[in-house]
């Protein structure tokens, strides 16, 4: 995807910040320790209130968790009472942790208890990973936060570009790559002629506008103009061209998550490997050597349902059709510069791969990254990338 300029989250919050700070000073709060709670993106708000009922209150604003009430919006006198150490967070990120030996462990455990409703309905979306991730801020969330500090990390691949410096993010998130003149070639592919139709086309019907196209009685102009409304026009709308880029191998500002606790598994027993310019793969872990893990969330506001948000067809690209996200039975919820770690609390279970996982029933590499005979949507976006090396260079080219 392509990064817009604009200003950064630490612009937005400037004012904001300045205001707290003159707070904090006259709680007599230290200096060194005001410079840590800043520099770790906390905010003031006047007036906030849960799902915005009820009189508001003054809160600390935490940019990292949204307006997740007591993480993300956090009462300012609750704030300082953690600083001062008189009380202790009246609540503690602490997701029931499952160690599972297999897919049917995995299953029967979230079948049961306080899972089973949101597994069965398909409420709970996951994502697998081979090993969890953390962050320590200079001032940590208290209530997200271990006992030594660290916060986990579950935020899309756009956004961990700035985790060295957070308060730089920017307030934007990046367009999409499908909806710029670098993906003609794959927007336009198999239309007669594509690259000569609008000299043609003034010769035929005179000057026109591209709206016009798809009234043309020649199904080259319909076809085109069919596309260049979806890419051009409906593109920047459409959640679908970033799922894309997500999938092959491009950041985006949505995380990746699937409804199939098996696929799930997989990425969670397979370590990712790309090195030395070599193609990509994906290798099993080995007992004992096991780190990875599986988070099972359930958004709630706003939702993901599996009934409304799972990617069944994709309407773009359809004459050269991508079949990965389809197999890997995906969404991909977005999340802004305000809201980056969201998903955090949005944990019912964490699933542990136990040392000797049983990887049987589990699908494999070569049916969750299908290659560019089965694939043609992958086959086409290689070939742009070996045009425009620099635009697609995140495209991953996969050796499974």
């Amino acid at each position: 995807m392509i990064p817009k300029h604009s200003e950064t989250h630490a612009d937005l919050i400037k004012d904001s910040q300045i205001e707290l700070d003159k707070l904090l000073v006259k709680e007599r709060i230290s200096r060194s320790l005001r410079n840590k709670i800043i520099q770790s993106g906390y905010a003031y708000l006047k007036r906030a209130s849960l799902y915005g009922l009820g009189e508001g209150v003054p809160c600390v604003s935490d940019g990292f968790y949204g307006s997740k009430w007591n993480c993300g919006l956090i009462p300012f006198e609750t704030f300082i009472d953690y600083i001062r150490k008189d009380k202790e967070p009246f609540w503690k990120y602490s997701p029931p942790t499952y160690k599972v030996e297999s897919l049917d462990h995995a299953v029967e455990l979230l079948k049961s208890n306080r899972h089973k409703k949101f597994f069965s309905n398909g409420r709970m979306c996951f994502r697998g990973q081979s090993q969890g991730y953390c962050i320590k801020r200079p001032f940590s969330n208290p209530f997200i936060a271990d006992e030594k500090g660290y916060e986990p990390l579950l935020i899309p691949s756009f956004w961990r570009s700035y985790l060295k410096n957070l308060n730089q993010r920017p307030v934007n998130t990046p367009s999409s790559i499908f909806c710029t003149v670098f993906a003609d070639d794959i927007i336009y592919s198999g239309i007669k002629n594509w690259k000569s139709l609008a000299v043609e086309n003034i010769k035929r019907y005179g000057i026109h506008t591209m709206s016009d196209l798809e009234d043309f009685p020649d199904p080259e102009s319909q076809e085109y103009g069919r596309r260049w409304r979806i890419h051009r026009v409906n593109g920047p709308y459409d959640v679908q061209l970033p799922l894309l880029e997500q999938h092959y191998g491009m950041r985006t500002a949505g995380l990746d998550v699937t409804f199939d606790l098996e696929t799930a598994l997989f990425f969670a027993v397979n370590k990712f490997v790309n090195g030395g310019g070599s193609k990509a793969k994906y290798l099993p872990v080995g007992n004992h050597k096991h780190q990875g893990i599986v988070y099972c969330m359930v958004y709630e506001d706003p939702p993901l349902m599996k009934t409304s948000d799972l990617i069944t067809e994709l309407r773009v690209f359809e004459h050269v059709p991508p079949v990965r996200p389809l197999r890997q039975k995906c969404a991909l919820p977005f999340f802004g510069a305000m809201n980056i770690n969201e998903s955090i609390t949005e944990i019912d279970a964490i699933l542990i791969i136990d040392d000797e996982f049983k990887i049987a029933g589990l699908q494999d590499a070569k049916y969750l990254f299908p290659d560019t005979n089965e694939d043609p949507f992958y086959r086409a976006i290689l070939k742009q990338k070996s045009k425009y090396q620099d635009v697609f260079k995140d495209v991953i080219e996969y050796d499974i």
